[in-house]
């Protein structure tokens, strides 16, 4: 229980968290607590903004390692 209010609170200590969908919450606490995706800089998630080729890459490559370590 404790390391999942830690999630949640990885994912909503981001500057533009309010503008995460309420939908999304959970996930994004998820990704964010297991390194898979950080944030753009600044503290800020930018959930609206568009997800480019190197992010998705990224987001790939970290998920691959959590998944063979």
């Amino acid at each position: 229980m404790e390391s999942l209010l830690f999630a949640f609170a990885l994912a909503f200590s981001f500057a533009d968290s309010a503008k995460i969908a309420p939908w999304a919450k959970d996930a994004v606490a998820a990704v964010s607590a297991a390194g898979i995706m950080n944030g753009v800089g600044n503290n800020n998630f930018a959930p609206t903004a568009v997800y480019s080729c190197e992010q998705s890459a990224l987001t790939l490559l970290r998920t691959y390692n959590l998944l063979t370590k």
